[in-house]
């Protein structure tokens, strides 16, 4: 194995809707990086109607559970200046990017969802 590239000849697949920086980590260090979406990330299918309906009645609602980073930026915007329930996110990464655009997370899950490779 090559110590600069321990990936080397290595195939490896990431399957999230885009390759991002971790493919280009992976690359960096040898690895052949497939990418096969399993998930698209789209409009939809009311136009967002649903969504709008439940974030005008908030107050209804105890937590605010958010599961990406896509639903941060969706949710988050919203959010932002109004009165909310409690906030909680799946992960650190999904936490920041609702921080970045609301009020503070009160939860953030710490179950490992994917690698790191150092």
């Amino acid at each position: 194995m090559n110590g600069a590239r321990p990936l080397a000849a290595r195939r490896i697949v990431i399957t999230g809707p885009e390759v991002g920086a971790l493919g280009d980590h992976l690359a960096d260090l040898g690895a052949e990086v497939v990418h096969v979406p399993f998930i698209e990330i789209a409009e939809a299918a009311d136009g967002g109607r649903a969504l709008r309906g439940a974030l005008a009645r908030l107050d209804a609602f105890d937590w605010v559970v958010v599961t990406s980073a896509n639903g941060a930026r969706r949710v988050g915007a919203s959010l932002a200046g109004r009165a909310t329930p409690r906030l909680a996110a799946v992960g650190p990464v999904t936490a920041g990017v609702l921080a970045e655009l609301a009020a503070g997370v009160l939860m953030v899950g710490a179950w490992l969802v994917g690698l790191v490779v150092t």
